[in-house]
């Protein structure tokens, strides 16, 4: 009867340890998907944001790229009004000549009595 008891003692504690092993190996199979679900969520987040910067980066590039072409095309507009500008001072400079030009001929005109045009206007 000793026996009997000694070793229903051992069958209780070795069903107690396999039960507690069976409760560890569940909780840790609980745990594992838990963390694959977790991974996988990151992961997918992760490479979101990857694809969300690489667009981001391209169009920051291409903001940069918009930038440099106005940039250009700013300096060649103020070249071509600096060289309008240079044009309008000299077409100023030959009016302003030709005009002194009439005045002197007109003068000779009215001192040699020689007819002149009267209609002639700028």
């Amino acid at each position: 009867m000793a026996d009997s008891r000694s070793t229903e003692k051992w069958l209780l504690a070795l069903v107690g340890v396999l039960i507690v092993l069976l409760i560890f190996s569940v909780k840790g199979t609980l745990d594992t998907r838990r963390w694959k679900g977790s991974f996988r969520n990151e992961m997918a987040q992760r490479l979101d944001l990857e694809e969300q910067i690489s667009r981001f980066e391209n169009e920051r590039l291409a903001w940069q790229k918009q930038e440099a072409k106005l940039k250009t095309d700013l300096e060649e507009v103020r070249r071509q009004a600096e060289d309008l500008k240079t044009s309008l001072e000299d077409e100023q400079a030959a009016k302003k000549s030709l005009e002194d030009q009439l005045r002197s001929a007109q003068a000779v005109a009215v001192s040699a009595a020689v007819p002149v045009r009267q209609d002639v206007t700028f």
